[in-house]
């Protein structure tokens, strides 16, 4: 709410200092939106390759967003350096975890990247990336 000033007057310092507290708590959507503070440096300085690291903490918490953000990073280069197949790991696995999820927009939003990906991507790329997100998940999202 203090981040979008809803409700509330727009606050970045009180939003940063509520969601430290919950990723405290190890909350995976906290540290998503850590990240997503220091992505665009707001109320924050601007700190990519940080916010790659609240996004893999959110990812691993089974937070869609963080491992829909991870994607777009690593497709684009954002605090990491550009890895179509690591791109494409996390979208999957985002795919894979959003079945289960009643959010349509995160839903819609990665199988939307998913599909983009996939017209830059080899079928060897696109089968590499489906076995990295495989092996991630068995390891660190057991069902």
């Amino acid at each position: 709410m203090y981040q979008a000033g809803d409700g509330v007057p727009l606050d970045e310092a009180t939003a940063l200092s509520w969601y430290e507290k919950a990723a405290a708590q190890e909350y995976g959507e906290a540290y998503t939106n850590l990240g997503f503070l220091y992505d665009l440096g707001k109320g924050v300085p601007q700190d990519r390759e940080r916010a790659v690291e609240f996004y893999l903490k959110g990812a691993v918490r089974r937070s869609l967003n963080a491992m829909l953000n991870l994607g777009i990073c690593y497709w684009n280069g954002t605090g990491v350096a550009a890895d179509r197949v690591e791109a494409f790991k996390w979208l999957d696995i985002a795919r894979i975890h959003s079945q289960r999820s009643q959010n349509m927009q995160v839903k819609w939003r990665v199988r939307g990247a998913l599909d983009e990906l996939r017209k830059q991507m080899s079928k060897e790329e696109i089968r590499a990336g489906q076995q990295l997100a495989k092996e991630w998940d068995a390891k660190h999202l057991p069902r």
